[in-house]
């Protein structure tokens, strides 16, 4: 699959899985999901929902932000990005949710 910048998607592997602690995905209701729908998850060239829940998209922002980090903390940073992300605690800008690691 390709992404709205015409990258593929395929490969994206983050260095855990983002609900490993047994959480529920956040289900989102009314504007709350349109908004996250059409601003937020990352869809692809042909307007295909890749994600479809906050806890994909934190996922992929995690990872996509800690990707800059060297490698032997990457993961240490990846979780704790996702951790301040969690359940709305932290919420990025819309540049940094809508485009974080979408160009890989």
């Amino acid at each position: 699959k390709k992404t709205t910048n015409g990258v593929t998607k395929k490969g994206f592997e983050p260095e855990f899985s983002a609900v490993e602690d047994g959480g529920e995905p956040t289900i989102l209701d009314g504007l709350r999901s349109k908004v996250f729908l059409d601003r937020y998850a990352l869809k692809g060239e042909d307007g295909e929902l890749l994600e479809h829940t906050p806890e994909e998209t934190w996922k992929r922002v995690a990872w996509g932000i800690a990707a800059t980090e060297d490698k032997k903390v990457r993961q240490e940073w990846e979780r704790e990005f996702y951790r301040v992300m969690k359940d709305f605690k932290f919420v990025p800008g819309g540049r940094i949710l809508s485009g974080a690691d979408a160009r890989k």
